[in-house]
C-alpha cells in the first residue's frame, strides 16, 4: 500500500509542472502576464503556495517557461507546415501566415514573448535562442523562394518581411490599425501581399 502511495505522489510531482504551465497560459490569455504571480498560480491549481517553487524559482522563471512554451507552439507547427509545403513560395507564405495567425489568436502570450520584462532592457538568452529558431525558418523560406539573390539583397528582403509581419501583428493586436476586426480571408490576403512586396522583382 505504501508503494502505491509513493508512486502516486511521484506521478503528481511529474505532472504538476505541466498543470501549472497550462493554468498559467490560460491566466495569461484572459488577464495578461502583469498580474500573474507564483502564489496566484498555486491558488488556481489548488496546491500549496510553496509547491510551484519546486518547478519555478521565482516569477521571472515562471514567465520564461510560459514564453518558451509559446515559442514551441509557434515554431513547431510552422516548421511542420514549412516542410509539407509543395513549393518555395508556398513555404514562405505558410511561414508568414503561421506567425501572423499565432499573434492574432494569442495576443497576450505574444506580448509576453516579444514585449515584456523578458525582452527589456536586453533579451533573455533563452528568448534570444527561441527567436533565432523562428527567424531561421523565415530565412530558409526566403532563400528557398529566391535562391539566386545576393547577400545584401537577401538581408534587405528578410528585414522587410520580418518588420512588416511583426509590425502588422503588433498594430492589429493593439487595435491601432483598422479594420482590426478583419476576417481570416482578409488576413490571408495581407500575408500574400507582404510576401509579394518583399520578393518584388523576382
Amino acid at each position: 500500500m505504501a508503494r502505491k502511495s509513493a508512486a502516486s505522489s511521484q506521478y503528481h510531482k511529474e505532472n504538476l509542472r505541466r498543470d501549472l504551465i497550462e493554468a498559467a497560459l490560460k491566466y495569461v490569455a484572459e488577464h495578461g502576464h502583469d498580474t500573474l504571480s507564483v502564489r496566484t498560480l498555486a491558488n488556481i491549481v489548488g496546491v500549496s503556495s510553496g509547491a510551484p517553487y519546486h518547478h519555478f524559482a521565482d516569477r521571472r522563471s515562471l514567465l520564461l517557461a510560459l514564453a518558451l512554451e509559446g515559442y514551441e507552439r509557434l515554431i513547431g507547427p510552422t516548421a511542420e507546415q514549412f516542410q509539407a509545403a509543395s513549393n518555395p513560395m508556398e513555404s514562405l507564405t505558410t511561414t508568414s501566415h503561421q506567425f501572423l495567425t499565432f499573434a492574432i489568436r494569442n495576443p497576450r502570450l505574444f506580448e509576453l514573448m516579444y514585449e515584456s520584462e523578458l525582452t527589456r532592457p536586453e533579451l533573455d538568452p533563452a528568448i534570444r535562442q527561441a527567436q533565432f529558431r523562428g527567424f531561421s525558418l523565415l530565412k530558409d523560406s526566403i532563400v528557398a523562394a529566391v535562391p539566386s539573390m545576393t547577400e545584401e539583397d537577401f538581408s534587405f528582403r528578410l528585414l522587410a518581411i520580418w518588420s512588416t509581419l511583426y509590425g502588422f501583428a503588433t498594430l492589429r493586436n493593439k487595435q491601432m490599425v483598422k479594420p482590426y476586426e478583419m476576417d481570416q480571408q482578409a488576413a490571408d490576403a495581407v500575408v500574400k501581399y507582404i510576401v509579394k512586396i518583399a520578393l518584388a522583382g523576382n
